[in-house]
């Protein structure tokens, strides 16, 4: 399987587009966000259940969003990313997979979080950050 990178570096030097499409048919995929947190759970060797333990999630609703059934918030997907233990870039994907805006770092509540995922600071922990620095929680 290629790499994201070497889809790109392809992707800029083709002179065939119908070419490239046949021959990297197995690496261009679609995949719904459900299938990508299965991926991601299976990578870091956890299980659902740890996982929204940490995300601090009704156990229903995140199965609901595991099975593809609900459509989260941002908010709600910022607390699987923490549950997850995802690094900055696995939760960007995430993001772009549920079809709402990435963490970005010019907005201090969005700087605040991207902290937080890179340092695996629990949501516990990082309501009471937003509280104190008088940002939304995630509650």
């Amino acid at each position: 399987m290629k790499t994201t990178d070497e889809l790109v570096n392809e992707i800029k030097t083709t002179l065939d587009l119908h070419g490239f499409l046949a021959e990297n048919d197995g690496d261009i995929t679609n995949p719904e966000l459900s299938e990508y947190l299965d991926h991601l759970l299976r990578a870091k060797g956890l299980s659902r259940a740890v996982a929204i333990k940490k995300a601090d999630l009704s156990t229903n609703y995140a199965y609901q969003i595991f099975s593809g059934r609900k459509h989260p918030s941002r908010d709600k997907l910022i607390r699987l990313a923490i549950g997850m233990e995802l690094d900055l870039n696995e939760a960007s994907r995430v993001f772009k997979l549920a079809g709402v805006n990435e963490l970005y770092p010019r907005s201090k509540r969005d700087a605040v979080l991207m902290y937080c995922i890179e340092h695996k600071i629990p949501v516990i922990e990082i309501d009471l950050l937003l509280d104190e620095l008088n940002l939304y929680t995630l509650a």
